[in-house]
């Protein structure tokens, strides 16, 4: 059985590269996005992935515009979405609900709960 595939988008390296690791340590294919040149909805449209998580702020296209596009769009909008973000205001956090199958903060244990989200969204 193959492993679930996981894009993920973020601008920070050292973040990327940590919580990719536990991605894999729990099951996951896991690909990086750190800079893409590409807008995130092109990549997603290549990539097919099983699940996508997302930090909000990015280059080319923020988070949740990303997740208005690929929600949008009937070859994507199947895909499960997680914003994983360190924006916590009280509107953030609306505007990426309102978009996204979940909103995660980035906190001590937001890793855990997003990966906790992403293994109730495909199977590991």
């Amino acid at each position: 059985m193959s492993k679930p595939r996981v894009l993920h988008f973020e601008d920070d390296p050292a973040f990327a590269e940590k919580f990719g690791q536990r991605l894999r340590q729990a099951g996951f294919e896991v690909r990086h996005f750190t800079n893409p040149s590409a807008d995130p909805v092109s990549i997603v449209m290549n990539e097919k992935p099983d699940l996508i998580i997302s930090d909000i702020v990015m280059p080319v296209m923020n988070g949740i515009a990303s997740a208005r596009c690929i929600k949008a769009d009937q070859r994507t909008k199947h895909i499960p979405l997680i914003l994983l973000s360190s924006l916590c205001s009280r509107v953030d956090m609306q505007a990426g609900r309102e978009v996204a199958d979940q909103y995660v903060v980035k906190y001590e244990g937001g890793m855990d709960e997003a990966i906790t989200y992403a293994k109730s969204f495909v199977s590991v």
